[in-house]
């Protein structure tokens, strides 16, 4: 069997990406002993070497810490819109073998092999591999595919 669709690489589809692939995410969590340490760092500056400058320097790289955090998601987005891909179609084409992607001339190849996991949601699939995540949405793909890789995924 072999099941072919289109989608577009839009703004709706990155966030949903992103939403969907987040909590399989190593960086979804914030990096609380990088923040408690320039905090730590930025206070012995200032009150153990009496250095203002260097301390209020770490004390705001946690603050940009923070800030980068909460707006991960957007700039995420951002970025991929902004990429060559942005905009653009993508060919999917889902079979025994595997999954390919095609996408202004380039074709990436997947072997089933090579997904470590799988999550399936109610919007799509997150496959799991060496590479990262890789998210495939239920909206854009035919019912018979999402049931073909429910079933492939399962074994």
């Amino acid at each position: 069997m072999q099941y072919s669709y289109h989608y577009t690489l839009d703004k709706p589809f990155y966030r949903e990406c992103f939403e969907q692939c987040a909590p399989f995410s190593p960086a979804s969590k914030p990096k609380y002993f990088l923040l408690i340490g320039l905090i730590a760092l930025g206070m012995f500056a200032i009150y153990g070497l009496q250095n203002n400058y260097l301390g209020n320097f770490m004390i705001l790289l946690a603050v940009l810490e923070c800030v980068s955090y909460y707006f991960k998601a957007a700039w995420w987005v951002q970025r991929q819109w902004w990429s060559r891909s942005g905009g653009t179609n993508v060919l999917v084409t889902i079979n025994e073998q595997g999954i390919s992607t095609e996408n202004r001339g380039v074709v990436m190849k997947w072997l089933w092999a090579d997904f470590s996991n799988a999550h399936l949601s109610e919007l799509g699939v997150v496959l799991v591999s060496q590479q990262g995540n890789h998210y495939l949405s239920r909206s854009t793909m035919p019912e018979h595919a999402f049931e073909f890789i429910r079933h492939k995924v399962k074994k």
